[in-house]
């Protein structure tokens, strides 16, 4: 099994025949062996995606653009937890292939 992170429009068609050799070093692998049977240790997981509020993205107008100055983004988002109820995103596609 392996993880791994594609900038949009950087695999292909997703409908066709995938190349990961092409996507570059995996962000998680775990091989296929004899110790470690992954219908064994991963059956029971579940896929978590993590949106991340704060980052080098936002942090880099944070302070600029009126929305939380003088917190920084990680302090602003702890003290007003409750902006974040009714907060959601669209995820366009999420892709989960066999390699054969």
């Amino acid at each position: 099994m392996r993880i791994s992170k594609a900038p949009k429009g950087s695999i292909g068609d997703v409908r066709g025949v995938l190349d990961p050799s092409t996507w570059g070093k995996p962000h998680a692998a775990f091989p296929k062996t004899a110790a470690c049977s992954i219908k064994k240790r991963f059956a029971a997981h579940q896929i978590v995606m993590n949106v991340d509020v704060c980052g080098p993205f936002v942090e880099g107008f944070w302070q600029t653009d009126g929305c939380g100055a003088p917190q920084t983004c990680p302090q602003w988002s702890m003290d007003n937890p409750g902006a974040f109820n009714e907060a959601y995103f669209d995820l366009n596609q999420a892709g989960f292939w066999k390699l054969i």
